[in-house]
């Protein structure tokens, strides 16, 4: 139904236009709800623009701080840049002076070098030798003169004279008379070493358990405990390398030993002194006090001249009166 009227349709019908009126009441009052409603939604979006612009005004501030606070940590780390290349500058400076040093004191300071060219000569007292106070060679005042601990002989060996020089006429033993002792130390021609062939054996008892013998040898090694003791003794006191040792002990027996077996033989060695060693180094630690020293030596890496390099080892020694634990470090 159209909501317009006209003169003609007024005359014609006037209880259209009550009709008529109370359509657009209708109408209007839902117009006036719709507007309300519109209203009420209009208000609620002011009431969020404006929290949001509160909000964005709050960020705005916040990244204006974190803006400033950003400028002044990037100003500071300019700074520290620049004072770390300064640093860095004074380093290589003094690196390089140490450097120089270190050559020059080279020249001056080494046991090859003279003694009048050394940095720090000794200094002599200017009275002749005669009355001077420098100590003088050979033994001590008061010394015997023994130069090993002598033992009963196990062997005497007489040595007679066959003929006389003079005339040729034989010498009889029995008139002979001894003119000279000489005590000589000796070893055998070659050391017999002994090749032990051990049989572990097993029993099966009639309740049906079998027990196997306990092995006297070394787990991992060929070596006896008495060839170990010496193998260690012959490797650390005279610093020999394998390849020397097992020649050494070829010429000697008559064994021939590869390197690794005599490795292999020291290494058991050492994992069985390991509890010792850590009972010593824990004596030294919780002693009183203790000596400290250390010592730098050059490690050559390589055997071959054209491929050799070196690094620098560290040792050092803890002591006291009753023991002393050495350990050792290599530069990176």
């Amino acid at each position: 139904m159209r909501l317009s009227l006209d003169r003609d349709d007024i005359a014609r019908d006037p209880d259209r236009v009550i009709v008529f009126i109370g359509k657009f009441h209708e109408k209007y009052n839902q117009l006036v709800e719709d507007y309300q409603e519109i209203n009420e939604k209009y208000n609620q979006l002011v009431e969020d623009y404006q929290k949001i612009n509160e909000m964005h005004k709050h960020l705005h501030q916040e990244y204006e701080e974190i803006k400033k606070d950003n400028e002044e940590i990037r100003l500071e780390n300019n700074k520290i840049k620049l004072e770390n290349e300064g640093s860095k500058l004074e380093n290589q400076k003094l690196q390089a002076r140490l450097q120089k040093i270190e050559a020059q004191l080279a020249k001056y300071i080494s046991p090859h070098i003279p003694s009048s060219k050394q940095l720090y000569p000794k200094k002599r007292s200017g009275l002749p030798r005669s009355q001077s106070k420098q100590k003088r060679g050979g033994s001590k005042k008061g010394k015997s003169g023994v130069t090993w601990d002598q033992k009963e002989p196990d062997e005497e060996i007489h040595s007679y004279v066959k003929e006389c020089l003079n005339c040729h006429r034989g010498a009889d033993e029995a008139d002979q008379k001894t003119a000279y002792t000489k005590r000589i130390v000796e070893i055998p021609d070659q050391i017999k070493v002994s090749v032990q062939e051990h049989y572990i054996h097993m029993y099966k008892c009639e309740c049906g358990k079998i027990t196997q013998a306990e092995d006297p040898t070394i787990e991992g090694t060929s070596l006896g405990p008495n060839f170990l003791a010496f193998l260690t003794s012959a490797r650390y006191r005279t610093g020999g390398s394998f390849e020397n040792l097992s020649r050494m002990i070829e010429d000697i027996s008559g064994v021939r030993l590869s390197q690794t077996a005599l490795n292999r033989g020291l290494s058991k060695v050492c994992d069985s002194l390991e509890p010792v060693a850590v009972d010593i180094a824990t004596e030294v630690m919780n002693s009183d006090y203790f000596n400290i020293d250390e010592t730098g030596h050059k490690l050559v890496l390589e055997r071959k001249r054209s491929q050799q390099g070196s690094k620098k080892i560290w040792v050092w020694v803890f002591g006291t009166p009753q023991c002393s634990i050495l350990s050792c470090r290599y530069d990176s």
